[in-house]
């Protein structure tokens, strides 16, 4: 935890990351979830897409914070945009099921379709139940 510690102080995207899934999970620390939270928003300013995605999913949650879903959404669309496939699928399904924002087949088809193709299994199953395009 040190080095990991020392590596978020220098600002390298990673270290924070890391420290957050350690905190989350309780691996090699006790479960921390404010802690997580701190490390994921440090990581995802560094630019981090899966610290983005997992930032995202704390606030949808209210996850180690106060629950915001515009600052979810927000950030779950920056990850999503750099490439992250769990941030797609959250965000196709998220238009799909019409959770958070307005119900959007054809946004979510896009997210979904992005996400199957970087080898995503949730969302290759969820792409191949969309309905064909009229």
């Amino acid at each position: 935890m040190y080095w990991f510690r020392a590596a978020a102080e220098g600002n390298h995207a990673e270290a924070p990351f890391n420290l957050a899934l350690a905190y989350e999970n309780g691996e090699g620390t006790g479960v921390n979830l404010k802690k997580a939270f701190e490390y994921y928003k440090q990581a995802a300013e560094l630019g981090n897409p899966a610290a983005q995605c997992n930032l995202a999913v704390a606030y949808l949650q209210g996850s180690g914070t106060k629950r915001n879903f515009q600052k979810g959404l927000n950030w779950l669309h920056r990850a999503a945009r750099r490439g992250d496939a769990k941030a797609q699928f959250n965000l196709g399904m998220a238009y799909l099921e019409g959770m958070v924002v307005a119900r959007n087949r054809h946004k979510a088809r896009v997210w979904l379709s992005r996400s199957a193709k970087k080898g995503n299994r949730p969302a290759i199953r969820a792409f191949k139940r969309l309905p064909a395009r009229r």
